[in-house]
């Protein structure tokens, strides 16, 4: 009973205020997610968007980065992984570590490099560039294409086994420490790859995006499941705007105007709100995430951010972060 007493207290403390020496004052007790189970978190994953081994993996500060975790593919099934980590027994930062090298791959294994069809090592745009300087600094550039494009591989892999969301075509990554697409980025993206004739990787990407509202009724932040409770600005409509000057493809246009009605809706239904003025009352725009637990990409950094707020605080900063990122910046 005293034991029980410990735990409980120390949850409740770890709700209130110090969600990030959870896991060291629980001791060999096993972690027990302290958020309310009534969350909007991300996801349904039990492994990448919600938990006690996401919780564990963060307050132990396993990684530098966040990220690193909810980007590794599992080995096992999520349900075998479960029981095993609530058999763990030790639930130290080291006991951590060995539980996640044995049960997950590196972060990014399901990521595969590919050479796009449409790259040409000679684009046309270079023949317009005089200065032996700036035509060396365009190929440079062209040539970075080959390092970002890419797809997901889930072969081996069981379903809901990884947290990469799989589209029909490849991609260009944002490249460093993203192994997947975004949203808002790839519009900028796109306008590089028509720059360098990449018309067919453009178009599928956009077939990428179309794919995603289909699927989720919006274009979510970027490829991972644990973005799936944001977007970020709804920029699929200029896709389709500078593919189409840059190609005539009017076809295309008559095929993806259904899609973007429905992602159109999706922000007039959940990211729309009436504001009444003297002058009238007019509808406002707005970037809203309902969310009340930190982000899964960027856990530990949120639970630091929130350290020392009482639990109605939390959860409405943790709101507030997601729709900060939900903009794109």
């Amino acid at each position: 009973a005293g034991a029980t007493m410990r735990v409980g207290w120390t949850l409740a403390l770890c709700m209130l205020a110090i969600p990030v020496l959870c896991v060291k004052d629980l001791g060999q007790s096993a972690p027990i997610w302290p958020f309310p189970s009534t969350n909007s978190a991300a996801c349904d994953s039990p492994i990448y968007c919600k938990g006690p081994l996401l919780y564990a993996v963060n307050s132990a500060r396993l990684y530098n980065d966040s990220k690193m975790f909810v980007d590794m593919p599992m080995r096992f099934d999520p349900n075998y992984i479960i029981n095993a980590f609530n058999k763990l027994g030790n639930y130290s930062k080291e006991s951590l570590l060995n539980f996640v090298d044995q049960h997950f791959d590196a972060s990014g294994s399901e990521v595969i490099g590919v050479l796009p069809d449409d790259f040409d090592p000679n684009p046309p745009f270079l023949d317009k560039i005089s200065d032996p300087h700036l035509k060396t600094f365009g190929l440079g550039v062209h040539d970075i294409w080959l390092n970002l494009t890419a797809q997901f591989d889930h072969t081996k892999y069981c379903t809901d086994c990884y947290s990469s969301i799989q589209v029909p075509n490849h991609f260009v990554m944002a490249g460093k420490r993203f192994h997947e697409y975004y949203y808002w980025d790839s519009y900028w993206t796109m306008h590089g790859l028509l720059v360098s004739g990449m018309t067919n990787t453009t178009k599928g990407m956009i077939q990428n995006f179309a794919s995603l509202v289909s699927r989720f009724g919006f274009v979510p932040n970027g490829g991972r499941v644990y973005y799936l409770n944001r977007s970020q600005p709804p920029l699929l409509t200029q896709m389709v705007k500078i593919y189409l000057d840059a190609t005539g493809d009017t076809d295309f246009l008559k095929e993806i105007l259904p899609i973007l009605d429905q992602e159109y809706s999706f922000w007039v239904k959940n990211r729309t709100v009436s504001v009444t003025l003297p002058s009238g009352t007019w509808w406002l725009s707005q970037y809203n995430v309902r969310n009340q637990v930190p982000r899964p990409e960027a856990f530990a950094e949120d639970l630091q951010t929130a350290k020392g707020l009482n639990a109605s605080a939390m959860y409405e900063l943790f709101g507030h972060i997601s729709s900060a990122a939900e903009t794109g910046w």
